[in-house]
């Protein structure tokens, strides 16, 4: 596990700091910001397929706003489903760091959640490596927003 690369990759985006800035903007719509910051981070871990190249991580683009929330939909679902007995102490926990973070909170999330996705999909190469069945992966994928010209 590359656990200081979950974090530091996400300063090789492309336009990492508009990055962050559109996330920081996206976090503050309620309910929906962090389902359409998970949808970005589908399609760019998932829908470029093998690619582990950070600099050709597509940057978060409003545009795509309905894509990304349609790809953040299901897996907020499942994390929902799969996380509902830890949902009192998440709640206790969230509130301090709510109280002891305050804006800072919404700049560090695309970082955070950008990191989590990240190690996940570590976690998936992991299991494929060690003879693991890869899960298919959904044709709405295949539409990925274009990659920025290289300056």
């Amino acid at each position: 596990m590359r656990y200081n690369a979950s974090v530091t990759d996400f300063f090789k985006i492309p336009k990492w700091g508009t990055s962050m800035l559109l996330g920081a903007v996206a976090m503050l719509i309620p309910a929906i910001g962090p389902l359409v910051l998970g949808g970005w981070h589908v399609t760019g871990f998932w829908a470029r397929g093998d690619d582990e190249d950070p600099a050709k991580f597509p940057p978060f683009d409003f545009q795509y706003f309905g894509k990304y929330l349609e790809r953040g939909l299901w897996p907020f679902l499942v994390n929902l489903a799969a996380s509902v007995v830890m949902i009192p102490l998440m709640m206790c926990l969230m509130i301090i760091t709510i109280i002891t973070c305050s804006m800072g909170m919404f700049f560090a999330a695309p970082i955070s959640i950008f990191s989590w996705h990240h190690l996940q999909k570590q976690i998936y190469q992991l299991y494929i490596s060690r003879g693991g069945e890869p899960i298919p992966l959904s044709p709405k994928l295949q539409d990925v927003p274009p990659l920025l010209p290289r300056a």
